[in-house]
């Protein structure tokens, strides 16, 4: 019981780091037309407006929520 418990446990983290690796890296180019630098670039534009990067993090965050969640 401890060990099937435990390999659910690796399990569940090995494919949930996958998931947000994949999404942290290749995101920009998954997700919108422009790539851009996930250290450099600004959250908000000039005008307040959110940019890719911030989008990004919020579809990153959305998607730990939910495989949280539905775990």
């Amino acid at each position: 019981m401890l060990v099937e418990m435990w390999r659910n446990i690796i399990g569940q983290v090995a494919y949930q780091m996958l998931v947000m690796v994949v999404l942290s890296y290749f995101g920009g180019y998954i997700f919108f037309d422009e790539p851009f630098n996930l250290i450099f670039t600004d959250m908000r534009d000039q005008d307040g407006n959110p940019t890719s990067r911030m989008v990004l993090d919020t579809i990153m965050f959305h998607t730990f929520i939910l495989m949280n969640l539905f775990n």
